[in-house]
Formats: C-alpha cells, structure tokens, sequence
C-alpha cells in the first residue's frame, strides 16, 4: 500500500503497487479425487476435496480454501490435484501473501481445468473469494498481485488504473507481526464512536491519494515523499502507529527518504521509505541500526501469470 490504507475499506480511493517477490502455486491433475496441498506455510500436508482442507489451517490456508470453494462453481468435471505452494517472501511481511495465493489458486485450477480467464474476471473471483474470509476487505492488495504495478483503486472498482510510474521504495519489515483483522476492528471501532472525525480523516486522505496520483503520473516524486509523510500523519491520528514503526520512519527520513510512512494496516509489519540513487544506502544503514529488517524487492509491472 502506497498510501490510502483504512480509508480504502471505506470505499475512497488508494494507490497501491505489486512487488517483485513472487508466490508459485504449481498444479498436477489427480486420478483418486483428492486434493493434495504441500507448501513451505503449513506444518504439514493437507488433504482436501473441494470443498474443505483437513489438517491444520494457518491463516494463508483460509484463503486457499476459500479459493477453492469460488473456482470449484466453475468446474464441471472434478478430479483430483497435486498442489504445490512456494513463496519467495515471508508471510509475517505482511506483503499480500493472502491475495497472492488466493489469485494464484484460482489462476492455475483456471487454466489447468481450461478456463480462459481474462485478470478482469480474475479480480471478481478474487475479490469475492476474499470476501468470505475477510468481510470488509477493500480487494485493493488482490487489484495489486493480478494486474501488477502501480495502481489507482476504489473499492468496488471491475479493474484499477495503472500508473506509468516507480518510486524508487526500501521496505522495511519493523519486527513485529500485524494483525490486519485486528487493526481494520479498532479503526471501525473509532468510525463508531467518533465518525465525523475519522470520516475527516479519510476524506483528507483521499484528496491526498488524488495529488500523489499526479505526481506519480507526472513523476514528481519529491512531491510523492512529502504526500507520504502527510499520509503518515493521518495514520497516527488513526492510531495505527506503534512506537518502533514511528521510530523507524522518523530515523529514515532523518538519513534522507524523501519520504516514509507505514504500509498496510499498522500495528506492526512494514514501512515504506522512497529514496533516491544518492541517500539509499545512508537510508538503508539507518533503519538496520535502528532494528528494522530491510525487505530484499522493488515494485513489478508483472501481476499474475500462467507458465
């Protein structure tokens, strides 16, 4: 998420952007009926038919699941499958993986059942196949990991608009694991309690996404790093914020980001910082000596793909 986060589940618009870290779902049809599922995330391997998994279910594997179940209504003809689940990043990143292997699953049962299916109505299957898990998901880290780059999105949106654009941004994971579900219910709770004032915060945060949108598309990204540290504010009067994720943002940008805010829903996970060619490596050094793990990955036109 490159800035609109919370305001997003709301219904205003965000920017967002896919990263090159890669999820593989690789598919093998069966004879026996059964759904075989190994991958890196569980603690074993699970046996499925199309409609529930056996076996113990971390968080990725409610999305897988649920993914199964929304793909299965176009399938006729049911067999068996081999599945194999690798991620070239870590799940506790907080970097999509939920998305990534939601559109992964559907996208290869797709294509190895013979279904031609365009990103558009990937996206509607994705985002309905979230929706079951997560209620008041935005979809916008789904719009992300099937279209690729950076986008301009709405909840409710068929597809996003892509942008022409690359910020130059280090990821920075603060140490600590977010709870997404979890922070989306306390931002909710304070909707509840104090709606005129979060309300003005979203909407603030809109007009932001509009500006940063521009200086994207017209590559200002100076003007981009001072939007995010706006976006960073709103953020911290949503109270998403921890005392390490303010600690790390505050030492980037004193070793010279033009830019950095939190990415996603807060309360732990990753910051983003943009930089440019000359303070990169002086950014670098100083959210590693201020504790933070620097994220090894840049932004990729590429979404999702079959091969």
């Amino acid at each position: 998420m490159l800035i609109g986060e919370h305001a997003a589940v709301y219904g205003f618009p965000c920017l967002a952007a896919a990263v090159d870290k890669k999820l593989t779902v690789k598919l093998n049809k069966r004879t026996d009926g059964n759904i075989i599922i190994r991958s890196d995330s569980f603690k074993e391997t699970l046996q499925s038919d199309w409609q529930k998994i056996t076996g113990k279910i971390e968080p990725a594997g409610q999305y897988l699941t649920a993914a199964l179940r929304t793909v299965s209504a176009l399938i006729s003809d049911k067999t068996g499958m081999d599945m194999e689940i690798k991620s070239g990043f870590s799940g506790r990143y907080g970097l999509g993986s939920s998305a990534a292997v939601t559109a992964g699953t559907i996208a290869g049962v797709a294509a190895l059942f013979g279904l031609n299916l365009s990103k558009e109505e990937l996206f509607k299957l994705a985002y309905r196949s979230i929706l079951t898990v997560a209620e008041d998901a935005s979809g916008y880290d789904a719009a992300s990991v099937i279209f690729g780059g950076v986008i301009y999105y709405k909840k409710g949106d068929s597809k996003p608009e892509k942008i022409d654009a690359n910020p130059n941004l280090l990821v920075c994971y603060s140490g600590s694991k977010a709870d997404t579900v979890e922070m989306v219910r306390i931002v909710a709770g304070k909707m509840n309690s104090h709606r005129k004032a979060v309300l003005k915060i979203f909407e603030s945060t809109a007009e932001l996404v509009e500006q940063a949108r521009q200086s994207l598309i017209s590559h200002q990204y100076d003007i981009f790093g001072k939007l995010m540290n706006f976006s960073q504010d709103y953020l911290e009067d949503l109270g998403v914020a921890t005392p390490k994720l303010n600690e790390l943002i505050l030492k980037a940008r004193k070793a010279g980001a033009l830019g950095a805010k939190i990415s996603g829903a807060g309360g732990g996970d990753c910051l983003i910082a943009l930089v440019d060619g000359r303070n990169s490596p002086k950014v670098v050094q100083a959210l590693i000596e201020a504790g933070g793990e620097i994220v090894d990955t840049a932004i990729t036109s590429k979404g999702v793909s079959i091969s």
